[in-house]
């Protein structure tokens, strides 16, 4: 009903395709700003296989005849700029390019490394139909697709909304990681990591929000081989309005993941006030500067060193939390940069002065 309004009207539409709804750095983003009606535009996140992912959800997503459905629905909505996130959508942008060749196809990059060949393939393919290529950081952009110009390729802001300092501001031995259980997270060294610290300072605690991604199984039977059980929770997928709850006790966000793009977690945590403890990732090891707003892994032993100096030293601990807070101040939004560069795609049928937000009507 909401097309055929928008159709009738002459509002352009803008329609943002992503797999799923689970928790995930995409879907935080995307789902940000899931619908906004402005004076001349219509724009809609749509979620391909939306609810709890569940082993059967993951099926359903291998499905061809579920490809289908979706091609025939955007077909008939025809939106005049068409934005796909992860493998699954570029398959269809690819397809709905080629049936609508006037659709702008825009093809948003999340991560420095592709999941597996199908990924690689359906991106490419992707990739080589699309007006422009947008992504989280130039870290995304230079290990995928270096040989785009600057004229097709966008950094688009990857922070869905500005949080507020919680983090307690005296520095104690508790970490939090939030984020997908996955092994490109290696939480099994964030674990281990942790174990050191907890050698010398047996008050660390270590809590580990989010959803298993495949390895929830194998990080507690590591926590039990560690004699972890007391020390390090598993609290589960938390929204992301439960993450200052989560991030109030905590003085230490502890990631040590294998890639990244942007690492949204990471940004999230610095604006709350924690002190990032991180690997040199992605766009990650740009934005996070050892000894400067974050400490920087190298050597996990000489990270556990500069953990217990930054707590013994509560000025130096200040400094971090200070600048990891200051890192991110007053940047623009997820929100503001995708509909502004929606606005440049549209060539002037939508201005950034046009995108005042209304609640759109069911």
């Amino acid at each position: 009903m909401v097309a055929r309004l928008a159709a009738r009207i002459g509002l352009k539409k803008i329609i943002h395709l992503i797999p799923f709804d689970a928790p995930g750095g995409v879907e935080t983003a995307a789902l940000s700003a899931p619908h906004i009606r402005g004076a001349t535009f219509d724009f809609q996140v749509r979620v391909l296989f939306p609810g709890e992912l569940t082993p059967n959800l993951w099926r359903r997503s291998l499905n061809p005849a579920a490809y289908l459905v979706w091609v025939r629905r955007l077909v008939v909505a025809a939106p005049d700029v068409l934005i796909v996130s992860l493998w699954r959508a570029a398959i269809i942008g690819v397809v709905c390019k080629r049936l609508c060749p006037s659709i702008q196809l825009v093809v948003f990059l999340h991560n420095t490394k592709f999941a597996h060949r199908v990924d690689a393939w359906a991106t490419r393919m992707a990739v080589t139909r699309a007006t422009e290529i947008w992504s989280d950081s130039r870290a995304t952009i230079d290990a995928t697709f270096p040989q785009f110009s600057q004229l097709r390729s966008r950094i688009v802001s990857y922070i869905p909304c500005a949080f507020e300092p919680v983090a307690d501001p005296r520095p104690a031995p508790v970490f939090v990681f939030w984020g997908r259980l996955a092994r490109q997270k290696n939480l099994q060294r964030a674990i281990r990591l942790f174990a050191a610290v907890l050698e010398r300072l047996p008050a660390a605690r270590f809590a580990i929000v989010g959803p298993d991604g495949g390895e929830g199984d194998a990080l507690r039977r590591l926590c039990r081989t560690l004699s972890l059980q007391n020390a390090v929770s598993f609290l589960g997928p938390k929204s992301q309005h439960e993450l200052p709850g989560v991030a109030q006790a905590a003085s230490f966000f502890l990631f040590t993941s294998e890639f990244e793009g942007m690492g949204l977690a990471v940004v999230e945590a610095m604006q709350m006030g924690l002190v990032p403890v991180v690997t040199k990732v992605g766009e990650v090891g740009v934005y996070c500067r050892d000894g400067v707003n974050a400490i920087v892994i190298d050597r996990d032993e000489l990270a556990v060193a500069a953990i217990i100096a930054a707590i013994e030293a509560p000025e130096a601990f200040a400094r971090l939390r200070a600048n990891a807070i200051a890192t991110w101040s007053g940047k623009r939004t997820y929100r503001d940069d995708v509909l502004g560069n929606c606005a440049r795609l549209l060539d002037g049928g939508v201005s950034e002065n046009t995108l005042s937000e209304r609640r759109p009507r069911s």
